[in-house]
């Protein structure tokens, strides 16, 4: 599984492409995230969206990455790029989490999955 900035573009054959996102209301205390799984050709595979329980714009990030990943290896799914578009989220998912961190437990599994 790799981990990507950026916006959806074909992958190699045999690979699928997780875009994840949140959606974020700091004024509302709104909060929400999901996904879509493509194949090569751009084929929709799969798709979620969840409303989480308030939280800041990385956290929301966070989870809809790990929410996106947990889906992925429910399913059986093991050849993944995943793409976001959070610089911050991916330093963090792809080093050793800080358990000082207030997101630790998000960060802990993602990097388990990755």
């Amino acid at each position: 599984m790799t981990a990507n900035v950026m916006g959806w573009s074909p992958s190699e054959e045999g690979w699928l492409k997780l875009n994840v996102d949140r959606a974020y209301a700091s004024t509302e205390n709104i909060t929400a995230c999901g996904g879509l799984l493509q194949n090569e050709s751009g084929n929709l595979l799969f798709g979620f969206m969840y409303r989480l329980e308030g939280g800041d714009s990385l956290t929301v990030k966070l989870w809809s990455i790990l929410v996106g990943l947990k889906m992925m290896c429910d399913l059986g799914f093991r050849k993944i790029i995943l793409e976001f578009n959070s610089t911050n989220a991916l330093e963090l998912a792809t080093m050793e989490p800080n358990m000082e961190h207030l997101d630790y437990v998000q960060l802990h599994e993602v990097h388990q999955l990755l």
